[in-house]
C-alpha cells in the first residue's frame, strides 16, 4: 500500500507532465526548521503498512493524549530501507512542543531542518511512488544533490477526510549545492 516512488494522477498534472513542466511546476526549494519529535521506528511487509502505521500512530497518540499534549504540526514518516526492499524500516514522528518526553518505546529528538526539495503530492498513499521520481529527476538536472533522508508530511489525511484522492502529502528530500 505504501511505497517508495510515485504515481502521480490528476489532470492538472497529466498536463504539466506533457508539456515538460513538471519539474519546475511541482517542485520548490525551502528551508524548513527543526522540529521536536516524539517517535517510533518499526519494520513491516509492505502489505502491511497501512495497518503497520495505524498501529504506530495509535501508539503516539494513545501517549499524548492522557498528557494534554497536542502535536504542533503535522505528523512526518522517515523511510530508511531501499525503495523496493521488504520489510519497509519507517520512522512515524509527530511534532510537539519542546520539553516533552517520552518513554521506552515513545522517542524523543530533534528532526533536522536545512535546505530541502519540496513537492506536494496529492491522491491515495499507494499511488504516491511517481512523485519520488519526479523529485529525483528534478534534483538530478538541478544544481543540489541530496543530503539526507526523504520524508513524507501528511498535511491531509484519513483524519480530515474519508477521500483518498483527497489526501495531501508534503515529500521533503534535504539537499546541498553541488
Amino acid at each position: 500500500m505504501w511505497k517508495i516512488g510515485f504515481y502521480i494522477v490528476g489532470f492538472l498534472l497529466v498536463s504539466m507532465l506533457s508539456t515538460g513542466r513538471a519539474e519546475e511546476s511541482l517542485v520548490e526549494v525551502k528551508e524548513v526548521p527543526e522540529s521536536h519529535v516524539i517517535w517510533v521506528r518499526t519494520q513491516t511487509p509492505i502489505q502491511r503498512m497501512g495497518q503497520a502505521m495505524g498501529r504506530v500512530f495509535g501508539e503516539i497518540f494513545r501517549y499524548l493524549g492522557p498528557k494534554g499534549i497536542n502535536p504542533t504540526g503535522p505528523p512526518v514518516a522517515i523511510y530508511y530501507s531501499s525503495p523496493g526492499s521488504e520489510p519497509v524500516d519507517f520512522e512515524v514522528c509527530v511534532p510537539v512542543p519542546a520539553g516533552v518526553t517520552g518513554d521506552e518505546n515513545i522517542k524523543v529528538k530533534t528532526l533536522s531542518g536545512g535546505t530541502m526539495a519540496s513537492l506536494i503530492y496529492v491522491g491515495p498513499y499507494r499511488k504516491i511512488g511517481s512523485a519520488y521520481s519526479i523529485l529525483t529527476q528534478w534534483i538530478e538536472k538541478s544544481e543540489y544533490s541530496p543530503a539526507g533522508t526523504c520524508r513524507e508530511v501528511y498535511l491531509k489525511g484519513p483524519q480530515e477526510t474519508s477521500n483518498p484522492r483527497d489526501y495531501r502529502t508534503e515529500i521533503l528530500q534535504p539537499i546541498v549545492k553541488r
